[in-house]
């Protein structure tokens, strides 16, 4: 129901299932997921409130919320806090994983706002503290930052240990193959890296997984780069248009600013425009000083 955007169907069944297990973490994150996507902001607080006991998952619920909205320091305060706690508490090497992973899952959202000094750094921290947990995620800043040789010892590491592993080798490695062509000026090759992944275009989202979402998102900035505008738009508008399935995803509000550039170079004014304006009007709270923010701004001024 989720996927299919019927969010009060959704919300009755999952109240349903509470009903019979209410201290059940998952059903109250999916709630609070449905909650974000609707804007009841009374709804998140009260699920908030009610995974409080489970640690950490409120916190990271709020920090991908904060991330979702372009506000990374406030992100970062809340994993930096996270992080801290676990690795304060539990005992080693037990805490290492999960520290391993949101430090990952950050850096790459780091990466994609243009904050590649601190995408590298985070990323390479992440590796060393537990390079099984870092994933793809760390790789795929790594790429993103300007070191796609690393990422390519992470991937090839990754294949090494699970070379069965569906998702990863259908989805996660191909995308992130995909991000080194793109950084090597080489779409066509991005394109081609992309093919084992179409059949999870539509895989969902979750707080530490881009899902589908990093399919279409690196498609279309491979179709652009490719001067494909038209097959571009597909790809960015299909993330729009798969809300309910691609949120928390970074690459959702950012398929908006993709579509404007796409849009923009296809010629079409009006069409950049309006892209411009809805992503500017989503981030309108967003950390002034985000690099990819600055540049949508400065963008959508010249285009005017």
């Amino acid at each position: 129901y989720v996927e299919l955007e019927r969010y009060p169907e959704a919300k009755a069944l999952l109240q349903q299932g509470l009903a019979k297990s209410p201290n059940n973490v998952d059903l109250h994150r999916v709630l609070y997921s449905v909650a974000f996507t609707m804007g009841d902001q009374a709804a998140m607080k009260t699920e908030i409130q009610a995974v409080e006991s489970a640690g950490r998952v409120g916190l990271v619920l709020q920090a991908v919320t904060a991330l979702w909205g372009g506000k990374l320091a406030q992100a970062r305060k809340i994993f930096d806090g996270i992080m801290a706690t676990a690795l304060a508490t539990q005992t080693q090497p037990a805490a290492k994983g999960p520290a391993a992973a949101l430090l990952a899952n950050l850096s790459y959202e780091e990466a994609l706002l243009g904050e590649l000094s601190k995408a590298r750094a985070d990323a390479t921290k992440a590796i060393a503290l537990s390079p099984n947990d870092a994933g793809a995620s760390a790789a795929y800043a790594l790429a993103l930052a300007g070191d796609p040789i690393a990422a390519e010892k992470v991937f090839d590491r990754m294949t090494r240990l699970a070379p069965e592993d569906t998702m990863l080798n259908g989805l996660a490695l191909p995308v992130g193959r995909a991000i080194v062509s793109l950084q090597r000026h080489d779409p066509r090759k991005a394109l081609s890296d992309l093919e084992p992944a179409e059949p999870y275009q539509f895989a969902s989202s979750s707080p530490v997984s881009s899902g589908g979402a990093s399919y279409l998102y690196f498609s279309g900035l491979a179709h652009l780069a490719a001067g494909e505008g038209k097959q571009a738009v597909a790809d960015f508008q299909s993330v729009l248009d798969h809300r309910g399935a691609f949120l928390p995803s970074m690459e959702y509000p950012l398929s908006e600013l993709q579509l404007a550039r796409t849009q923009e170079a296809s010629g079409d004014k009006a069409a950049a425009l309006t892209a411009y304006q809805n992503f500017l009007a989503g981030w309108k709270d967003a950390d002034p000083d985000l690099p990819v923010l600055k540049q949508a701004k400065s963008e959508y001024a010249k285009l005017q």
